[in-house]
């Protein structure tokens, strides 16, 4: 079906090419760069190439767009609706937002929201390798204004790395992050300049806001225990969390020079941020680095040149009474088991007087110490 539409594309005229050719020449080196990877070009040194390319790509997309407006859409089912999700929440947030106001919406925070509409407009297009690899959304609305929102917003989205890092993709869940009315009730009644002093509005980051401002309490302790008793004053206390950490982002120069480098920021998150796993992954794993610290327990007598003797001596004589080893290497398993044991008890012992909910820990195994925490 594709070599037929291809057969259907008419070649674009040398006035057009020497016109988009000379609009290409004149964009930012890094836009050109971006669209030479799209045409499948390494570099921007083949400029009629990459346009000629760029032509066939929109004809292509055009007699796409023709069959597909001539076919009943499908609904998703609820995996193809989650891949869709899935796709959607690794855009970077200004391409989130342009999305979304393509489809009506004002932005692009409720994820959601914003994939059921493309689903109701016919938009959700599955790619070639099919409806379980993902999805290429089709806009036609996409403007000079748009692509300047994109490209000057780089900076932002090289310090939503850091964010990410913090916050993984596994524990922002789509109708858990805050929304815009949200953080507006979080700005105005619980924040103020007689606690945490905002010096500039909330940024929106992956999985909720950033707030940058100045502590005017005695510590973060008094600020974080004043912020809570606020908090649990309004409408928003059972929907959002908020965090006051080291600003995650790194410094600039200019910080550096004027003291203003490693301040803290407030965080907002949703409610609930605790990542989705399986009960029988989690099992797995813990089993397994069970089995690593018995291995790594036996493993430690290795080391002793007597016992090494022994165990050869044993194995000469045939005799095969091994109990001996699983004696010796009893007190360390033990020793690494109860150690973690009672760690992982502090942790659910400080959930319990601070009244938050902690889940069961995973044994993560190691090849070099039999585990390497939970």
């Amino acid at each position: 079906a594709t070599i037929e539409m291809e057969k259907k594309i008419p070649p674009i005229s040398e006035k057009e090419l020497k016109e988009r050719s000379e609009a290409f020449l004149k964009t930012p080196k890094v836009l050109q760069q971006m669209t030479a990877a799209a045409a499948g070009f390494k570099d921007t040194t083949n400029v009629t190439g990459i346009i000629k390319q760029m032509h066939k790509d929109e004809q292509m997309e055009i007699l796409k767009k023709e069959a597909r407006d001539g076919k009943k859409a499908e609904p998703l089912d609820e995996k193809a609706f989650e891949q869709a999700l899935d796709g959607y929440m690794n855009l970077p947030l200004p391409i989130q937002d342009m999305i979304a106001r393509s489809a009506g919406l004002e932005n692009g925070r409720n994820a959601s929201d914003v994939i059921s509409k493309l689903e109701k407009e016919g938009r959700l297009i599955p790619n070639e390798d099919g409806m379980q690899a993902g999805f290429e959304v089709s806009t036609d609305i996409v403007d000079s204004s748009e692509i300047d929102i994109i490209f000057n917003d780089l900076e932002k989205q090289e310090k939503d790395k850091y964010i990410e890092n913090m916050l993984p993709s596994e524990t922002r869940k789509v109708d858990a992050i805050p929304t815009e009315e949200d953080i507006d009730v979080f700005f105005t009644q619980v924040l103020s300049n007689k606690n945490f002093n905002p010096t500039d509005k909330p940024a929106n980051i992956p999985g909720g806001f950033l707030i940058r401002g100045e502590n005017r309490l005695k510590d973060g302790y008094e600020l974080v225990e004043t912020l809570d008793k606020k908090l649990a004053a309004t409408n928003i206390s059972d929907k959002v969390q908020f965090y006051y950490i080291k600003d995650p982002n790194p410094s600039t120069e200019e910080e550096f020079q004027n003291y203003m480098n490693d301040l803290p920021v407030i965080v907002v998150t949703g409610r609930d941020i605790e990542p989705e796993t399986k009960f029988l992954t989690k099992a797995t794993i813990s089993l397994i680095g069970i089995i690593f610290v018995a291995s790594f327990s036996v493993g430690a007598l290795s080391f002793n040149e007597v016992l090494v003797d022994r165990l050869d001596a044993e194995v000469q004589a045939g005799t095969g009474d091994l109990s001996w080893i699983q004696a010796l290497s009893a007190p360390t398993f033990f020793a690494i088991c109860i150690t973690q044991l009672v760690h992982e008890a502090s942790h659910q012992a400080v959930a319990f007087k601070d009244k938050f909910k902690a889940g069961l820990p995973t044994i993560v195994p190691s090849l070099q110490t039999g585990l390497s925490g939970a």
